[in-house]
């Protein structure tokens, strides 16, 4: 089933964001990040890290509850990774905030997104961004779950960041988003699309649905 993440091409290049592409995004069923906020969705914690790492975790969702309590005046739903269940993957797109160690959803997935990550760099479907303070955000299939999507937030060395701002459901108008949090004020880096990861997973779902 997960074929179509093998045999992915190196690309040293990363692509800017094409002011054009992004009205091309909308309404594709798929991408970019912020579509996945106009439909049910549940943000989950990852719990399984250090103190350390569980409060900035926690940091972050809470940043993120707050932004949509700002806008659209209503709590969103949030669980512990510990506490979801397989009705919530079935019927949810997933926030998931945390990686492979600290969060249980993920590490379930690792195997299957499209990030690569160390303490030097990360590499997103072939886009390498070297340094050893870096946030990432992005988009991906759901791998449990192929008919939703998944949001996944976390750091390549979690250290608190407190002026990281992301406003998801109003400007994730990208796939990934790549940020730089050295210093005082966190810098995007980069920020681009899964053209590529989007086909292979549009070709897994149509041939394993049988026809009507």
């Amino acid at each position: 089933m997960f074929e179509f993440l093998r045999g992915k091409q190196r690309r040293s290049e990363s692509r800017k964001v094409q002011a054009d592409n992004i009205f091309q995004r909308f309404s594709l069923g798929h991408g970019p990040i912020e579509q996945v906020f106009g439909s049910p969705f549940l943000i989950v914690a990852g719990t399984l890290g250090s103190p350390t790492q569980n409060m900035i975790i926690q940091n972050l969702v809470e940043k993120l509850r707050d932004e949509w309590k700002k806008v659209y005046f209503v709590e969103c739903m949030w669980k512990k990774d510990t506490e979801v269940v397989a009705a919530d993957i079935e019927k949810y797109h997933l926030v998931l905030v945390g990686d492979k160690e600290s969060n249980s959803l993920i590490s379930r997935m690792a195997d299957h997104l499209p990030l690569r990550a160390s303490g030097r760099s990360i590499d997103l479907e072939g886009r390498v961004f070297d340094g050893d303070q870096l946030g990432y955000i992005y988009i991906s299939p759901n791998p449990l779950n192929l008919l939703k999507q998944v949001v996944v937030i976390g750091m390549n060395q979690w250290s608190v960041a407190n002026k990281w701002q992301f406003y998801l459901p109003r400007v994730g108008v990208c796939d990934y988003f790549v940020f730089d949090l050295q210093g005082a004020n966190p810098r995007l880096r980069d920020a681009g699309y899964f053209d590529d990861l989007w086909r292979r997973t549009n070709e897994i779902v149509h041939t394993s649905i049988p026809p009507h």
